[in-house]
């Protein structure tokens, strides 16, 4: 007898039973470690981003880090005047610190084609040394004379003045930072070293700025006026008598009032951010800073007693502004000795 196998009976079997069995799924979330690494990799990327920006605020903020700003001379003699008792390493600083070897006067070294020429186009434009070949052979020689070709005809005629000693009010109280001195006022007539021009000729400004409201306000500190060149031809100037007032300039229709010490800012960078602090839309080639009298007082004090020298004997002299305590303050940091 065969044994038969016994089927299912579906009306009395649980029709679950009947069903095959559920599959079963393993899945596994990041089988390479994707997931903790992405975690640790974003952490670290925005911990270095928030890093570097805390560096470069507080780099770009640091006020010893800014920029140097030089604002060039554009006449080069200073005068004799009463000493100053300055603090150590400014102007007026420790005698000792002038006893290292002094560097000597590089003079402008010109074909002697070129200097007669620049001679006769100086004699142009500074009248009262037209007579004085020796006086215009000095001034063209000075490290700062290539600085004023491109000035306009006003304010040549303005610094023509100054180097001629032609508007100066005699000797006058100096206001430096320690003993008060005489300043010959600038008087001193034609080639000589202690009129303003020869002075402006021969000094040269370092400001640390960060941006052109920040130079303004060292400018404002020393009541310097500033003219800018106006376009399209940069003949014509606009005068700021007072810089901390932006759009308060007005057209330059005379240089007359103007004081004898200027400098010039060549560089169109910065004279571009002085113009927009100023309230300006244009960006000048330059711009020319007007010191007071009692600036200028202060300053040939400070450069005659850095080494001890006579104004004559000085080739050219820099002056840098620091800031100490809030305020503003310059000091002078290097000198040339005419050569002998």
């Amino acid at each position: 007898m065969t044994p038969t196998t016994k089927l299912p009976n579906p009306s009395t079997e649980d029709p679950a039973a009947l069903e095959p069995p559920a599959e079963e799924f393993w899945h596994k979330y990041s089988p390479h470690y994707e997931f903790p690494i992405s975690n640790v990799a974003s952490i670290a990327i925005h911990v270095l981003a928030v890093g570097l920006i805390i560096f470069i605020t507080t780099r770009l903020m640091d006020p010893e880090k800014k920029a140097p700003v030089p604002i060039r001379g554009m006449l080069v003699k200073n005068e004799p005047q009463g000493g100053l008792a300055g603090e150590k390493g400014g102007g007026g600083g420790d005698p000792m610190e002038a006893k290292e070897a002094e560097p000597m006067d590089p003079l402008r070294k010109l074909p002697e084609v070129e200097l007669s020429r620049e001679i006769v186009a100086a004699s142009a434009w500074i009248p009262e040394l037209k007579d004085n070949a020796e006086a215009l052979k000095q001034v063209v020689q000075s490290p700062n004379f290539d600085k004023l070709r491109d000035l306009n005809e006003d304010i040549k005629k303005r610094f023509a003045q100054g180097i001629g000693g032609t508007k100066g009010k005699g000797a006058e109280t100096g206001t430096g930072m320690g003993e008060a001195g005489k300043g010959s006022g600038g008087t001193g007539g034609p080639g000589d070293a202690t009129t303003s021009g020869s002075r402006s000729l021969r000094w040269t400004i370092v400001f640390k700025t960060s941006s052109g409201e920040d130079y303004l306000k060292q400018l404002a500190a020393f009541e310097a006026k500033v003219a800018i060149p106006e376009p399209p031809d940069w003949k014509k100037n606009r005068l700021f008598e007072d810089i901390t007032m932006p759009n308060a300039g007005k057209p330059l229709s005379s240089t007359d009032d103007l004081p004898d010490m200027m400098f010039k800012d060549e560089d169109k960078v910065s004279a571009a951010k002085i113009a927009r602090a100023l309230g300006l839309t244009y960006s000048p080639p330059w711009f020319i800073a007007f010191f007071p009298k009692s600036m200028e007082n202060k300053m040939s004090d400070m450069e005659k007693d850095y080494r001890k020298l006579k104004e004559d004997q000085i080739y050219s002299t820099t002056f840098r502004v620091v800031e100490r305590d809030g305020k503003y303050e310059i000091k002078v940091t290097e000198q040339i000795r005419k050569q002998n």
